[in-house]
């Protein structure tokens, strides 16, 4: 039984795939499968049901993975420890889905007791190639196979407008913006999502007449009372700008709970302490 066995096994288990995991190895699939055949030859038994293009594991895939799960990560972290006495250097690569903005905020502040920590930050909606990455930042409604989280912020979502808004120190409802332009940073965003359905809980669709991807670009729409928009009340705070206030609307209490999404088998080192920060830091 080789080392190598195991983790095509395991990488298999958590795709539910020979051709995920040869990806992960850039090795063919047949190569995999090949492997994953020798290891089932060796323990006696089989670990996965196969049919004609799918995989599953098994019971006794699942007490192998189960275990695995538990001493790969160790081993990993242990031998990488013995070969890295010193400062840990490497990249954390993380996948922004939600909140870049405050993300950006806690970097800085970890950067300010950890000046050596390199980060790379992609913002992307459309990238589903996970094992990129360290560590996935997104709101705690999705879901990531295989992958542990904890909860970095918890925000209430508000709606903002510009200092000259009409409705600037009124109590109002959502019916009452029917008719006003919204902003937004993403439609694919839970707090563009969440507006939306309670829009239409009170019978109207919001009036979308500017989408960025900036935020620096969104607060400037919103302080020109070109519209107004929808954002985590954290972000906001983050702008420190007088030129906009936080509606009063009463029948809008929506939370937003964002989430770092990361393996077990890649929490150690520089990961290890920056998932650490972000735990103690949570809002």
């Amino acid at each position: 039984m080789e080392l190598l066995q195991l983790r095509y096994f395991l990488d298999c288990a958590d795709n539910l795939s020979f051709a995920k995991a040869a990806k992960k190895h850039m090795v063919p699939s047949s190569s995999v499968s090949a492997c994953i055949k020798r290891l089932e030859n060796e323990m006696g038994c089989k670990l996965f049901d196969r049919a004609a293009n799918s995989i599953k594991l098994n019971e006794q895939g699942i007490k192998l993975k189960r275990c695995l799960e538990n001493i790969l990560p160790l081993l990993d972290k242990t031998v990488y420890e013995i070969k890295n006495p010193s400062e840990d250097l490497r990249e954390i690569k993380i996948l922004v889905r939600a909140l870049r903005s405050v993300m950006t905020e806690k970097i800085i502040k970890f950067k300010e007791e950890n000046v050596n920590a390199r980060f790379k930050l992609v913002s992307s909606f459309e990238n589903h190639d996970f094992e990129n990455y360290d560590i996935i930042m997104d709101t705690k409604n999705d879901r990531y196979d295989g992958y542990e989280c904890i909860e970095v912020v918890r925000q209430p979502i508000k709606i903002f407008a510009s200092k000259n808004s009409r409705f600037k120190g009124k109590k109002i409802t959502l019916s009452e913006l029917c008719d006003e332009p919204f902003a937004n940073m993403s439609q694919q965003g839970r707090q563009y999502n969440l507006l939306c359905e309670s829009c239409e809980k009170v019978g109207f669709t919001p009036k979308l007449v500017a989408q960025v991807n900036d935020y620096g670009c969104f607060i400037k729409i919103i302080e020109s009372g070109v519209a107004v928009g929808a954002a985590g009340r954290e972000s906001m705070k983050l702008a420190e700008s007088s030129s906009i206030v936080e509606l009063d609307v009463t029948d809008f209490k929506e939370e937003q709970t964002v989430c770092a999404y990361f393996k077990r088998e890649k929490c150690y080192g520089n990961v290890q302490k920056f998932l650490g920060f972000l735990n103690s830091s949570l809002n």
